[in-house]
């Protein structure tokens, strides 16, 4: 008769990773111009101009 042995299971032992936390804003206008500006409204809203 065969006895089958499990492997034992160690605790697992985890780092506490505090959250990243992303600032909503830097202060800083998105676009410098019109140009830019219409750029970022196309990308974000999908639509072509």
């Amino acid at each position: 008769m065969t006895t089958l042995t499990l492997p034992r299971i160690q605790e697992e032992q985890t780092l506490f990773t505090p959250p990243i936390i992303y600032p909503e804003s830097d202060g800083k206008p998105m676009a410098d111009n019109t140009k830019q500006f219409r750029y970022i409204v196309t990308l974000s809203t999908g639509q072509n101009s």
